[in-house]
């Protein structure tokens, strides 16, 4: 019968049920815990980018609401409603040479004074 060896840390598993991989609970919860920081496959990336990019689109429609097409934020709302910086979908300056980053049509740009401006801009067609 072939030895059975502990996901985890990689010891023989003597005792338990056959279907048993690791060999105590603490293996079981190291392994589990870590499991999420290996590197990802590229279509779990993908998934994993465009819920972020979704999450940031709906919250910044939530800010802005059905009848407004730009508002201020303070930059600890947004990010306390689980905003990341980080995604967005483009840049586009403006014609002063303000840059504002989009998810979709929902842009947002960030002033010294720790504010957000939000914006709607039309949706573009894609044909």
């Amino acid at each position: 019968m072939e030895e059975k060896l502990c996901l985890d840390c990689g010891t023989p598993i003597k005792v338990g049920r056959k279907d048993k991989k690791f060999c105590d609970d603490t293996c079981r919860t190291n392994y589990n815990n870590n499991k999420d920081k290996t590197e990802l496959s590229v279509g779990d990336y993908i998934k994993k980018i465009q819920n972020i990019l979704e999450k940031n689109r709906q919250i910044l429609d939530e800010v802005l609401g059905p009848d407004r097409d730009k508002r201020s934020i303070d930059k600890r709302d947004l990010l306390g409603r689980g905003f990341n910086v980080k995604y967005f979908t483009s840049r586009a300056p403006t014609r002063q040479g303000d840059i504002y980053c989009f998810c979709f049509e929902l842009g947002f740009r960030e002033f010294e004074d720790e504010t957000i401006m939000v914006v709607r801009r039309e949706r573009e067609v894609i044909c």
